[in-house]
């Protein structure tokens, strides 16, 4: 079991997914954990995130995570990902949503700790199809964005949280991050080798 001061520098990455997301999460990821920062990242791509339980659906073990983790980060694109299909009772209030939407309801119940980023193209197309009075047109494949993802933002818009911080690509996502977060990371030459001459 770690700490209390140790559990309160992890943060848990969840992004909307089936687009490079998972990709950005790793930078991000590497970004925040460089030496001297302090912070570990909680994703479903780490080493350890089944926790050894081969029993258990990778869907409960998200929500698990969230449990055990202060903070929340959630980076929002075009692709709203698979459904939860997860398998634990306690969680059953999610079935039927997104695994990106239950692990950001799931973050909800906390009072504190929780940090949104939605790309450009992505709030743009959210303004326009919200206000969208033809209930035909709103549902329709019109939109390159999967209509989930707006469900998950208009949940998100109508619990009056903080609002998203908006980002247009990987190289300014990472320092939005880091000020949302309160943190003075500068990116190392390391992380950034297209960055060097």
């Amino acid at each position: 079991m770690l700490s209390a001061e140790l559990l309160q520098r992890n943060i848990f990455i969840a992004s909307t997914l089936r687009d490079e997301l998972p990709h950005v999460r790793g930078e991000v990821a590497r970004f925040l954990e460089q030496p001297g920062v302090g912070i570990r990242i909680i994703r479903s791509e780490m080493p350890g995130f089944s926790k050894g339980l081969t029993n258990r659906h990778k869907h409960d073990l998200c929500l698990d995570w969230v449990d055990e983790t202060p903070k929340f980060i959630l980076i929002v694109d075009k692709w709203a990902g698979r459904d939860f299909e997860g398998e634990d009772s306690k969680y059953s209030e999610y079935l039927g949503s997104t695994i990106t939407h239950a692990e950001t309801r799931h973050a909800l119940k906390k009072s504190h700790g929780f940090y949104w980023f939605v790309s450009a193209s992505v709030i743009h197309a959210y303004n326009l199809w919200s206000h969208e009075k033809n209930r035909e047109i709103r549902g329709s494949v019109y939109w390159d964005i999967d209509i989930p993802v707006f469900e998950l933002i208009a949940d998100l818009k109508g619990r009056n949280i903080c609002d998203p911080v908006v980002f247009t690509e990987l190289i300014d996502l990472k320092p939005k991050v880091a000020a949302a977060l309160g943190l003075n990371v500068v990116e190392s030459q390391q992380l950034a080798p297209e960055i060097r001459q």
